[in-house]
């Protein structure tokens, strides 16, 4: 029968998620038991790696689901002026599918215009 019985508890922020447990038919060894811990600890952290990696898919999906239902054109730029996100408004006023602007620099694409039509230089951009 069992002779050992070894839980331990899969924490998060000292919150139980959940718990490892396990049992033998023989006693287990001091090495045994902090390896099992260790372990445990590895399991509360890959839980854990999960359940952060699904929030961030699911507010993902909750910002493009706005994005695509906002009427106004939106579309966001790096710092070197590279389109990251576009919305299917701002594609259409743009007279672009959102794939032949994403990843490319938006100045070369579509330039501002001085009042008296001239084209802004790259480094006077306000894009």
């Amino acid at each position: 029968g069992v002779v050992a019985f070894a839980g331990y508890p899969l924490l998060k922020d000292q919150e139980i998620m959940g718990v490892m447990a396990l049992f033998a038919k023989s006693p287990f060894s001091e090495l045994t038991l902090n390896t099992l811990r260790m372990i445990s600890d590895h399991i509360a952290m890959a839980i854990e790696g999960y359940q952060v990696h699904q929030a961030h898919q699911e507010l993902s999906r909750q910002n493009e689901r706005i994005l695509a239902s906002a009427g106004e054109g939106i579309f966001g730029l790096d710092l070197e002026g590279r389109a990251t996100f576009m919305n299917p408004a701002a594609a259409r006023l743009l007279g672009y599918e959102p794939e032949e602007l994403i990843g490319r620099p938006v100045h070369d694409v579509i330039h501002h215009t001085k009042p008296d039509g001239a084209i802004y230089p790259k480094d006077e951009c306000p894009m």
